[in-house]
């Protein structure tokens, strides 16, 4: 097998040069990758030669791979199915990305869990109110009742129990802890102490994720406890990270970037164009 492996890397190089061998290395490596803590180290990497090439087409107007923007989780009404992160197989970095996924509507309802946001369907997107997990934490909030009470509670304690408590305990601290602290970023759940921050490549990796479609909508993709959770509660702001973003809202966002931060607003008020929130 390593010989074999040897033979055909000798074989790409001599065809291809040495930047065709790396990337596809990057790409087996990426699926047979000896431990689970080079994974992710894997992924950044190919998200990080994915940004050179944005930067070379952008320029200065390509958003920081991590930019974290202040939203309102009110205004945000669709979800996208399936998810783009399952699209591209990874959720790091940014990508730009044309085609009609932020139009293309379904009309189905979604169920309790994200399986069937993991489906081999055209990108597009869906209602929220057709997402069962958002309607059942809504229904949490609005009756304050017990976790338990809920039907995801009830179809996750049918196939495993000891996830279904996971989920219970999280959502019911989760909601304490914005009733009693606010909505805390995941820096400052790391200045807190929190064992549940992803900090590779850095904590912002860990917000909230959404993508933005050509006219600026904004589209709900991962992290469905705090996104829940914040819509329900009545939320304003919560800060969350752009995955992908439409190649005709980068138009519009490159555009914009270049106009005069007096007179930008003037152009078009969206938060993507507001400030990096940890990089004032």
């Amino acid at each position: 097998m390593a010989k074999d492996l040897r033979t055909r890397a000798r074989e790409v190089r001599k065809e291809h040069g040495w930047i065709e061998l790396l990337k596809r290395l990057i790409i087996y490596f990426e699926y047979r990758a000896p431990t689970p803590q080079l994974k992710p180290k894997i992924k950044h990497y190919r998200s990080k030669r994915l940004y050179t090439e944005y930067q070379d087409e952008y320029g200065e107007a390509i958003p920081e791979m991590y930019k974290t923007i202040l939203i309102d989780p009110q205004v945000v009404s669709v979800v996208s199915v399936p998810k783009m992160i399952t699209h591209h197989n990874s959720k790091y970095g940014i990508r730009i990305m044309g085609g009609g996924w932020d139009t293309r509507e379904y009309d189905f309802d979604l169920g309790y869990s994200d399986k069937k946001r993991r489906n081999e369907l055209s990108p597009g997107i869906c209602s929220i109110d057709s997402f069962g997990f958002y309607r059942e934490v809504k229904r949490f909030v609005d009756e304050s009742i017990s976790w338990k009470e809920t039907k995801v509670y009830e179809l996750e304690q049918q196939q495993r129990q000891k996830k279904a408590e996971h989920r219970r305990h999280k959502m019911e601290s989760l909601r304490a802890s914005i009733q009693k602290e606010g909505y805390l970023n995941q820096r400052q759940l790391l200045q807190r102490g929190s064992n549940q921050v992803e900090t590779y490549p850095e904590p912002a990796f860990g917000e909230v994720i959404i993508n933005i479609g050509r006219d600026g909508q904004l589209i709900f993709e991962d992290g469905k406890h705090r996104f829940c959770l914040a819509k329900a509660m009545g939320l304003k702001k919560i800060p969350v990270r752009v995955f992908v973003r439409h190649s005709e809202w980068m138009k519009r966002y490159k555009k914009a970037i270049k106009t005069d931060t007096s007179a930008r607003s003037n152009y078009i008020r969206h938060p993507d164009l507001e400030t990096d929130l940890f990089n004032e």
